[in-house]
């Protein structure tokens, strides 16, 4: 007879557990609960939340997020040119046979002899340290100058037009 009232005991306590079902945990987390969909389990609805400006309080809408402003990319400065032309005539070259030219500059030889006899012309220094390319009418070549010097420039097409280029701070 104790064994019947010891069943008898279990039955009732299982059917008044079955009236609700037990929470496990703090209650934020998945509940048994009798024909809820997704095999049983069912997910409680979050608990009103305060959120920050501008966040969402929906878990399926993402909240906006800050992006970092891209540092502006410094532009290099543009070359500064001083343009020389190779010429037909007397100096042979313009603005002249005496150039001066910046440190940091660049200089431009845009070759603009068109006479037959000298099918292209060359800006050299006589002591080889730069030389142009053969430069054909219309052709231009440049470099750039970072030190101080001092040098004379000689074309062999026209052994009688030195010039010279100081290089100055």
């Amino acid at each position: 007879m104790k064994r019947v009232l010891c069943l008898l005991g279990v039955v009732a306590a299982l059917a008044v557990s079955c009236k609700d079902p037990p929470r496990y945990g703090n209650g934020d987390g998945p509940s048994l609960r009798p024909g809820a969909s997704g095999y049983g389990f069912e997910t409680p609805s979050p608990s009103p939340s305060v959120a920050a400006p501008g966040a969402s309080t929906n878990p399926k809408v993402p909240a906006p997020t800050a992006r970092p402003t891209p540092a502006p990319t410094p532009t290099p400065p543009a070359p500064t040119f001083l343009d020389i032309e190779l010429v037909a005539d007397s100096p042979y070259y313009k603005p002249g046979n005496e150039i001066t030219l910046p440190l940091s500059h660049t200089l431009r030889v845009t070759n603009r002899d068109q006479t037959a006899e000298r099918p292209c012309r060359t800006f050299a220094d006589s002591r080889r340290s730069f030389s142009s390319p053969c430069l054909k009418p219309g052709e231009s070549w440049s470099r750039l100058f970072l030190a101080p010097v001092s040098y004379q420039i000689a074309d062999p097409g026209l052994p009688f037009a030195p010039a010279r280029l100081d290089v100055v701070r």
